[in-house]
């Protein structure tokens, strides 16, 4: 994004900005998803299905690839980001290892963040930063895309949600997807 004369600025002081909320574990059974998870903060969905059938309901992986071809044209106007996985027996066997790295997210924040010290002077502070990473960084790193999405940088994808803090994880004030405001709370 590039800020020039026609950029819109949007005020607001004393809010929380974090960069987009990363949900890895999705069961892709209704389009009504897309609305609930980009008014709770959520613009990434990394996870398949088929619609609601009972193997979506079941598990989080879609069953061919040319299943996965059709709900990935089938998010194509919808304003989220996302990522399908399949099943292990659909890959080729030199991808499986991309396949298994999905479920070290838990593994990568211990190892990004260390234990939680209980006594530590600034433990909100910690927890508040370990509960952002979790959501946005965390899942970024073993999925192989935070090179794009995940944090607040320079050449990321322009996407934030702004938090009052009262709110904070519950309800976002906004959601910005690609520079432009997408969701907002109105009223």
């Amino acid at each position: 994004m590039i800020i020039g004369i026609s950029t819109e600025v949007i005020a607001r002081e004393g809010m929380i900005v974090t960069a987009r909320v990363i949900d890895c574990h999705v069961h892709f059974i209704c389009p009504q998803l897309a609305y609930e998870a980009m008014s709770s903060g959520i613009t990434t969905l990394v996870s398949s299905g088929t619609g609601p059938a009972d193997g979506t309901h079941a598990t989080t992986c879609t069953s061919a690839s040319s299943h996965m071809k059709f709900m990935l044209q089938s998010a194509d106007d919808l304003p989220l980001n996302f990522g399908s996985t399949g099943k292990g027996n659909i890959a080729k066997p030199d991808r499986l290892h991309e396949i298994i790295r999905t479920w070290q997210t838990a593994h990568e924040m211990k190892s990004q963040r260390g234990s939680l010290d209980a006594s530590g002077v600034d433990n909100d502070n910690l927890r508040i930063k370990r509960c952002v990473a979790k959501y946005t960084i965390s899942p970024a790193r073993p999925n192989g895309f935070s090179r794009f999405v995940g944090s607040i940088e320079v050449g990321k994808v322009a996407d934030f949600v702004l938090w009052n803090p009262s709110f904070f994880r519950a309800k976002p004030e906004m959601v910005i997807k690609g520079g432009v405001i997408a969701w907002a709370n109105m009223g």
